[in-house]
């Protein structure tokens, strides 16, 4: 059976994880940024598939690398999601919390984004998992680590 301190732990991180999602999808990324442990690492290689439509401003902003700093990262997301609106959600959390301020999660997502008239790829629906470590700092959780895979990919155009 799970502690009080651990339940409570838990729902940190998921206060923590919304709290991600809602930055990506209101453009919040001072927030972005303070969200994340002092030595981050933010990995969404293969999130998109660079053969199909979603190549371009998506695949070069974050797809190329390991993002490794709070403004590597939230300039990375920006520049991906310039030009477009974007519904993120995360739901059905896997957490397990360590006695040594650590926890892992993983959450499944659905993605939506609508980019401007200007883009290629006018609409995408994705789905897949987010692997995430946090760490506590300060007594706050922090996301450590991120990994964004992908099941599937849609690409529309409306």
């Amino acid at each position: 059976m799970k502690t009080i301190e651990e339940l409570a732990a838990i729902e940190e991180i998921k206060q923590l994880k919304s709290s991600y999602f809602r930055a990506l999808d209101t453009k919040d990324w001072d927030l972005m940024r303070r969200i994340f442990s002092s030595s981050p690492s933010a990995d969404y290689r293969g999130a998109v598939d660079e053969g199909d439509d979603t190549s371009g401003t998506v695949a070069s902003a974050v797809n190329s690398a390991v993002l490794t700093t709070h403004n590597a990262i939230a300039d990375g997301l920006r520049d991906a999601l310039a030009g477009c609106k974007s519904s993120h959600l995360g739901g059905n959390p896997e957490i397990s919390v360590s006695a040594d301020g650590t926890a892992k999660g993983v959450w499944a997502m659905q993605d939506w984004l609508w980019f401007d008239e200007a883009s290629p790829r006018v609409r995408l629906r994705g789905h897949g998992h987010y692997h995430d470590t946090f760490i506590l700092e300060d007594g706050v959780w922090k996301i450590h680590t991120l990994r964004l895979t992908r099941v599937n990919v849609e690409v529309t155009n409306y």
